[in-house]
């Protein structure tokens, strides 16, 4: 199943293209600007491989507009449309959630304050809009009041889409997410009764991020993380939940790991697919769009395994080249292992297959144990290397190398 991400688009006069802007731009403000950023993407989408046969859903987490007007959802709107027919999909396999630049403010800023309520999200509800066919083909819940969340399911999936941007307003200092207590109670008790529940691809979309990050600029404190996050993701792996889903940092994350013991969780954070990135604040951080493959379930954990692919725009197209992100271009993901369980099946295969060759090479290591190929890119060339190293052996390859290029070469002085 391949999920396409994107996220924090912010279409408006914020987003780095002409042609992703419904207003009126001066001079000044088209200066340094793409003028064909849709068009890069669909010829980009035609002659790549990996997305020759499309994909089974595009999923959207947040700050969709820049200043949630009723003409950047419908740009949106259009722009997913056209994704969505490019990629071999229909819109019922598209999925959203709203980020904090979608709340329409000038309403915010009126009186009385249960004016807020009724009218934020008068622009990406509007009547024409893409996003209000979609909230309404949810099988329950509301992200746009309470309970603030909505859930889409399918034969293949059950999609929770949570609104951490529900209670922001231009009064508060610092814009953090929040997952609202009774949007997890109410949550819980309607998936103990979803049918089929165990069966299904499961995934959490949500703006703000559910754990703390370091920010780009070290030392900087994580303001924006999503408050009451750990009660969520205690309640996800309770139903097994396989991905969390999230966008806000511009600044793309992947995790693994195990929530109260109970499920392996994808934790991914997405990139921002054409907002304007100061190369300051995000230390040439580009922009980024991805597709999530998953490719099975492990046997012995039930937890999903596959890669994430990821692609960054560098004015005329988009490139596996993807510089100053913690994410390369492509990173699997599926290993519930420890550090010592990887150099501990390393040393292994490296000693047994050594009583007969003098080459070993990475396809043959992953033939032996296919799992050591869900392992971080980073984290599996250091196990491999030290293996190697504490045996006498020479490991030949870098983790900048494809790993089909790595090979563990025989000392025969032992």
């Amino acid at each position: 199943m391949k999920l396409l991400v994107i996220s924090d688009l912010h279409i408006g006069d914020h987003a780095r293209s002409a042609d992703l802007c419904p207003h009126t731009l001066t001079p000044e403000q088209l200066i340094g600007r793409d003028q064909n950023f849709i068009g890069d993407f669909e010829t980009f989408i035609n002659n790549t491989k990996t997305l020759s046969n499309g994909v089974d859903a595009i999923l959207i987490t947040g700050d969709i507009s820049n200043r949630a007007h009723v003409a950047e959802f419908t740009l949106a709107g259009k722009l997913f449309s056209r994704i969505a027919k490019l990629l071999n999909t229909t819109e019922d396999n598209v999925f959203f959630v709203p980020g904090n630049h979608d709340v329409h403010w000038p309403v915010m800023k009126l009186e009385p304050k249960e004016y807020w309520k009724q009218h934020r999200y008068g622009p990406i509800l509007d009547s024409g809009v893409f996003f209000r066919s979609r909230s309404e083909a949810a099988s329950t819940g509301n992200m746009f009041k309470e309970p603030y969340f909505q859930v889409w399911t399918n034969e293949q999936m059950c999609v929770v889409g949570i609104n951490t941007a529900s209670h922001d307003n231009p009064h508060e200092a610092h814009h953090h997410g929040l997952v609202p207590q009774q949007a997890i109670d109410v949550l819980c008790t309607h998936l103990s009764g979803v049918e089929g529940l165990q069966n299904k691809l499961k995934i959490c979309l949500m703006h703000h991020h559910p754990i703390i990050y370091s920010d780009v600029i070290a030392n900087f404190a994580d303001l924006s993380s999503a408050a009451n996050a750990e009660n969520l993701m205690s309640m996800l792996a309770k139903f097994s939940f396989d991905m969390v889903i999230h966008g806000h940092k511009h600044n793309p994350r992947l995790n693994y790991q195990t929530i109260n013991n109970a499920h392996p969780c994808l934790i991914f954070g997405a990139g921002s697919f054409s907002s304007l990135l100061d190369p300051v604040n995000f230390n040439g951080i580009p922009n980024l769009f991805h597709v999530i493959e998953v490719n099975g379930r492990d046997q012995k954990t039930n937890g999903i395994h596959g890669k994430v692919v990821s692609w960054a725009y560098d004015g005329q197209t988009w490139s596996e080249k993807i510089h100053n992100s913690k994410l390369p271009h492509v990173e699997v993901f599926g290993a519930a292992v420890t550090q010592h369980e990887v150099i501990e099946s390393f040393k292994n295969i490296i000693e047994s297959e050594f009583k007969s060759i003098n080459v070993l090479k990475w396809p043959q290591i992953i033939a032996i144990a296919p799992i050591l190929d869900r392992v971080n890119v980073n984290l599996v060339w250091s196990c491999l290397e030290t293996a190697a190293k504490d045996l006498g052996h020479e490991p030949v390859g870098a983790v900048s190398l494809a790993k089909e290029r790595w090979v563990v070469l025989r000392n025969d002085k032992l």
